[in-house]
Order: structure tokens, then C-alpha cells, then sequence
């Protein structure tokens, strides 16, 4: 019978250690933003809610994206094209992609356009290829990248969700400069 007692209450032990650990395990952030369109913040996302409404959330906070980078000209550019015509879309490590807010029921941030582009162009991108680019001898330019970002931005539009967050720095010092040219003359 003491042996029944001392598992039993080692059960309960465990049990209740349990409970707890269940209990303590950090859950997602839900918030509705507007009818039928729910925000889902990750426990271990990197970024804090600033606001949201009708389908937009900001956030705060800085954090380190890395993954595959496209930088060029997307819709309708007319020669010579201007860095502004140029848009920086990143597309992050799966790790990445699952920390960061998104909207139930639609795809995860798996790419996000980056503003203030044109910093991160004139340090990654050589003088060379840029010309290519703004001559439209390019579509555009790819690589891979870490960098250092802040003012995420998420919204739901039409049937989609869209991304953004603003350049910062790169995260590990200046990059590397080989990048990919991809991509004929013209916009498309």
C-alpha cells in the first residue's frame, strides 16, 4: 500500500508540474482589428503591437531579418529608371516568417518589402550593377542578406496580406557584394 501512496503522489507531482508548464507557456496575442479579420501576435515575435485597425497593424521594436533579397524596377518604369522606381522585397528564413504577426486565415509574412531602399542599395549593390539597372540592362538584382529592421507594417488588402519593414543597418557588418543579376532589359 506505501508503494501505491509514494506513486500516486509522485503522479500527482507530476501531474501538477505539468499543469503548470502548460499553464506558463507563452500563447499568441489575438486581436481583431476588424469583423472577421483577426491579428495573430507569436509569443516569441520580435516586434511589440503599436495599433491596428480596419485590417493595418504596426509594430515596435527592431530585429534581424535575413533571407533572399530582389532589389529593381516591378511596375511599370520608364528608362532611365530612378532609385525610387527601385523596390527591395525580402523573403525570410522559415524561422523568421513563423515569429512574425500575421492575419488568420491568410498567407505569413513571407515577403516583405523594405523601405529606405536606396541605403541598402548604395552599400550592397555595386556602382556597376546599378547602372545596369538604371539603364534597364536589368530587371533586377538577388542575394542573400541579414539585415537590421524596425517600423514593421501588416495589412490584409483585397484577398492578401501585405508586409513592410523600414532598413536600418545590415546585421553583420558590411555585405557581401556578389549578387545574382537576374533578370533581361526592362521592366517586364
Amino acid at each position: 500500500m506505501n508503494r501505491f501512496k509514494h506513486a500516486f503522489g509522485i503522479g500527482c507531482v507530476g501531474l501538477a508540474l505539468s499543469a503548470s508548464l502548460l499553464a506558463a507557456a507563452p500563447k499568441a496575442d489575438i486581436r481583431s482589428t476588424a469583423p472577421d479579420i483577426e491579428l495573430i501576435v507569436p509569443a516569441d515575435s520580435p516586434v511589440r503591437l503599436r495599433s491596428s485597425a480596419n485590417g493595418q497593424a504596426r509594430f515596435l521594436g527592431q530585429f534581424v531579418l535575413s533571407g533572399r533579397f530582389t532589389y529593381g524596377c516591378t511596375d511599370d518604369c520608364q528608362k532611365p529608371y530612378r532609385q525610387q522606381d527601385m523596390v527591395l522585397y525580402l523573403f525570410p528564413d522559415d524561422a523568421t516568417v513563423a515569429r512574425l504577426p500575421h492575419w488568420r486565415g491568410f498567407r505569413r509574412p513571407d515577403t516583405i518589402e523594405i523601405e529606405n531602399s536606396s541605403k541598402f542599395a548604395t552599400v550592397a549593390i555595386s556602382r556597376r550593377t546599378m547602372r545596369a539597372l538604371e539603364y534597364g540592362k536589368l530587371t533586377q538584382v538577388s542575394g542573400y542578406t541579414s539585415i537590421v529592421v524596425d517600423n514593421f507594417f501588416t495589412s490584409v488588402e483585397c484577398d492578401d496580406s501585405y508586409a513592410s519593414a523600414r532598413f536600418r543597418a545590415f546585421a553583420t557588418g558590411a555585405p557581401d557584394r556578389t549578387v545574382k543579376r537576374t533578370g533581361g532589359p526592362g521592366c517586364g
